[in-house]
């Protein structure tokens, strides 16, 4: 075996020394990637507890979105069969509406015959009112021209009453004065008579 020098000595106790630090080294690196292996299980076991619960909530938000799609599908045809249902109503009502505004348009054009009728009547009404005034005023004039004819003739019956009076007076008057002539003259014949019988009669030979 050949023998080594005090140079390779120290040069394999160099070599030595830099494999026992980095062996050292290599053992810290491992102690600390251990460190941080650990570190890493860990945060994977909380990721994957968070996973699972992500998993759960997926799932569960899953099943509510199932529920609620279900329950939106139902409320759809809920809201097609009210839909329908409304059209319906309002259809039904819209031709309701239709005939009751048909009825009514009826109504009001009798009416509105009715009004203009009502219009005519009154506008006829209006002009035999004014006839009818025009005839009083017409007949208040020939009852007044009648008061004063009457007034006239009134008052011509008065002094024709007035002059029958004095000619009734005047009559009483020659009848009374008649008959005391008549009187007069009875009680001359008479008298007369009466003389005529108290004479001597002729006699004759």
């Amino acid at each position: 075996m050949a023998e080594i020098t005090e140079e390779q000595f120290q040069a394999l106790n160099d070599q030595a020394d830099a494999e026992a630090a980095l062996k050292l080294k290599l053992e810290e690196e491992n102690v600390a990637l251990g460190e941080e292996i650990a570190a890493l299980e860990a945060d994977l076991a909380v990721l994957k507890a968070a996973s699972a619960d992500a998993d759960g909530t997926k799932a569960a938000l899953a099943k509510k979105k199932g529920d609620l799609e279900a329950k939106i599908a139902d409320l759809e045809k809920e809201f097609d069969v009210e839909k329908k249902m409304l059209k319906h109503d309002l259809e039904v009502t819209r031709e309701r509406l239709q005939k009751e505004i048909a009825g009514l348009q009826k109504e009001l054009n009798k009416e509105s015959k009715k009004v203009d009728k009502a219009v005519m009547d009154l506008g006829l009404l209006e002009f035999r009112v004014a006839t009818a005034e025009q005839e009083k005023i017409t007949l208040d004039q020939r009852i007044q021209a009648h008061k004063a004819e009457l007034k006239q003739q009134q008052a011509f019956i008065a002094k024709l009453e007035a002059e029958k009076a004095e000619i009734a007076n005047i009559v009483n008057k020659t009848r009374d004065e008649l008959t005391a002539a008549k009187e007069t003259a009875h009680t001359l014949q008479r008298q007369a008579i009466d003389s005529s019988r108290s004479w001597p009669r002729p006699r004759y030979m």
